[in-house]
């Protein structure tokens, strides 16, 4: 039913899209090598092309001497409905509905086992962002949580949690940290296991059908939107007209590629996308924006590869060479240590500011 890949695998595919798409992220902690796996902007058809639907938090550990010692499983990607040809309303609306879960406002938390037995909260991408950091305090004070967690992981099972905190406010306020139980997922399998006897705080879960929630989606406030689950197991997202306000997602924006290319650099492009008919036109020019974007994005990032590859140490040398480079700023920060992906994002929202930049940007192939 899941398609798990193994640490081969993903490597081949990070290496197959050039790190631009999937990516592999090293972190050493206790002398272990710990892997993990996700994707920076990817469309529908580059995670069907790759089979890489778990590139999403995928992480593998490492004993000292090198072999594996474990693979952590996370939740696999989805999509909203109405966003790309396998979620569309009309093909979606006859499945039988296994659950609706509202979709909290927080961060993705998961843990991972070291061969030591250290366990270790990690969000998305990260074991040092303040949502790690935050999650592994919450597992070390709260018996109830380190105990659950403790013999999931013994089990094989993948406890999988939102962190929903008045520190961590993405809109929704909630009152104090917590870690919701989102699901459990066998380890081995991939399959997700039922999580309504548990006690712990969990997303409020609801007996609408698919009509239901496309109707009262424009109604109602204060809510993020919903999960729902198929036979199957395929799963979609449907968030409120409420929710997309606030974070300023309306029909009208999808006319503007200033817009769009920031949509698409934040990783909002699937919200926009869901607001459109498949075959409507302004699909069809977001759609157009994104190829452009990501095609464009994608000859920056090799051409800064291409230039770093001639620098030899020497700074000076370097900077005589290629100063007038246009992305040599690029490359000099990513030599000082910056993250490449975060320089060139920076970059382009600099040169997209404005509608007509974006539109001279996007023609423009260097």
């Amino acid at each position: 039913m899941f398609y798990l890949p193994s640490y081969e695998e993903c490597v081949i595919i990070c290496k197959k899209t050039n790190n631009d798409i999937f990516y592999e992220t090293i972190h050493y902690i206790d002398g272990c090598k710990v892997s993990i796996f996700n994707y920076r902007i990817a469309t529908f058809k580059d995670f069907v092309d790759n089979q890489s639907f778990e590139l999403r938090g995928l992480t593998f550990v490492f004993n000292e001497d090198g072999g594996l010692y474990k693979r952590f499983l996370l939740m696999e990607k989805f999509f909203n409905v109405n966003e790309n040809e396998s979620t569309l309303y009309e093909n979606l609306r006859n499945k039988t509905i296994v659950s609706v879960h509202e979709k909290l406002d927080g961060s993705v938390i998961s843990f991972i086992e070291l061969p030591n037995g250290r366990i270790i909260a990690k969000s998305k991408n990260s074991f040092d962002s303040d949502q790690a950091r935050l999650a592994q305090s919450i597992f070390e004070s709260d018996e109830n949580i380190n105990q659950f967690v403790k013999k999931s992981i013994s089990d094989d099972i993948i406890p999988i949690f939102e962190l929903i905190s008045p520190f961590n406010q993405i809109v929704l306020r909630y009152p104090k940290n917590e870690l919701a139980l989102l699901r459990l997922r066998n380890n081995n399998t991939g399959e997700y296991l039922k999580i309504d006897h548990y006690e712990f705080r969990k997303s409020e879960t609801f007996d609408y059908n698919l009509d239901d929630l496309m109707e009262i989606k424009s109604q109602v406030e204060n809510i993020e939107g919903w999960v729902v689950e198929f036979e199957g197991g395929q799963k979609v997202k449907i968030k409120t007209d409420w929710y997309f306000s606030l974070h300023k997602i309306f029909t009208e924006t999808s006319v503007r590629e200033d817009y769009i290319i920031d949509f698409i650099l934040d990783s909002k492009i699937d919200d926009l996308l869901s607001l459109h008919e498949t075959e409507s036109e302004s699909k069809k020019f977001i759609e157009g924006v994104i190829e452009k974007t990501l095609y464009k994005k994608r000859l920056m990032s090799n051409q800064v590869d291409s230039i770093l590859s001639k620098f030899d140490g020497n700074r000076k040398s370097f900077a005589e060479k290629f100063y007038q480079h246009q992305l040599f700023n690029i490359c000099m920060k990513v030599i000082s240590g910056k993250d490449k992906e975060e320089c060139l994002v920076s970059h382009i929202k600099k040169e997209t500011y404005r509608l007509e930049s974006a539109r001279s940007w996007l023609v423009k192939i260097d």
